[in-house]
């Protein structure tokens, strides 16, 4: 797939959902590097992003049918505090983003540091997985760009977030549904086409979607404060260490309610058959 330059949004596997989508379905606002239509809501919605000199044509890009679209199972979060990417003396998590999402990102700086070691293979892993996996770590790869898994911070900050994150997460099926199919991500003007098309899914046939997904604006000043941040960089250094850091190496003062009370690593128990339809439940990575 063509490498994306990404700084918040479109880059490397391309940064979304404003890279990461703006921040949660329905809950944050994503903006794309360089102007372009509003961003829409979900996590799959954005990327940012200047790019290495790929163009393309987005002429084609419109609000597919979303008539039979059924959320699937919730795809829980991978865990908190995995304590796989640190290392003694080396912040893994810095140099990932720096080498696979900063400025200077490169396919080869990339390429490079997840073959430095088991060590960082292993953190890469846990930074980015494929929106088809069971469980989904902190940026979700979604094909033609990655986007932030605002759902699962939600979850994993907030014991009682669930229904938010259930919704958040449907929101962003609801999305790709709609658009992936008739607006692939292959350059920045592709990722703006996208994003418009999803921001027209969320007033149109996700609009239900959307609502139940607004959770994600009261975010501010609770424990799940840290996914709702409006930059990709932003997101990326509150959320990835939780997922993939180990809560002793954060700078947090005891007793601060920034992160959840989590010691052992694991992730909120989820069944799979908590993770419900949206209209299972009236609410909904």
């Amino acid at each position: 797939m063509p490498w994306l330059g990404a700084s918040g949004f479109l880059r490397a596997v391309t940064a979304s959902a404003a890279v990461a989508v703006g921040s949660m379905g329905g809950c944050g606002t994503v903006t794309s590097v360089g102007g372009g239509p509003s961003p829409p809501a979900g996590d799959a919605a954005a990327g940012t992003g200047s790019g290495f000199g790929v163009s393309g044509d987005a002429s084609s890009c419109q609000v597919g049918a979303v008539d039979t679209y059924v959320p699937g199972l919730y795809q829980p979060a991978t865990g908190a505090w995995q304590g796989v990417c640190v290392a003694s003396g080396q912040d893994l998590i810095g140099q990932y983003y720096d080498a696979c999402f900063g400025n200077d990102a490169t396919p080869a700086a990339c390429g490079a540091f997840k073959a430095t070691s088991s060590e960082t293979a292993m953190c890469a892993a846990c930074i980015l997985t494929p929106v088809s996996a069971t469980r989904l770590g902190p940026i979700i790869d979604y094909g033609g760009f990655v986007g932030r898994n605002t759902a699962g911070c939600i979850q994993l900050a907030d014991p009682d977030g669930m229904p938010c994150a259930t919704a958040v997460q449907a929101l962003t099926g609801c999305e790709l549904q709609a658009c992936q199919a008739n607006c692939p991500v292959t350059s920045v003007a592709s990722l703006q086409a996208y994003l418009q098309c999803a921001a027209d899914a969320d007033s149109s046939g996700c609009a239900s979607y959307s609502a139940m997904a607004a959770c994600g604006q009261a975010l501010d000043g609770g424990p799940a404060s840290i996914c709702d941040s409006a930059a990709f960089k932003d997101f990326y250094d509150a959320v990835v260490p939780l997922f993939c850091g180990q809560r002793a190496t954060l700078d947090v003062d005891a007793g601060s309610s920034l992160y959840p009370p989590f010691t052992d690593g694991s992730a909120a128990t989820v069944q799979e058959n908590d993770a419900a339809a949206v209209d299972s439940e009236g609410s909904a990575d």
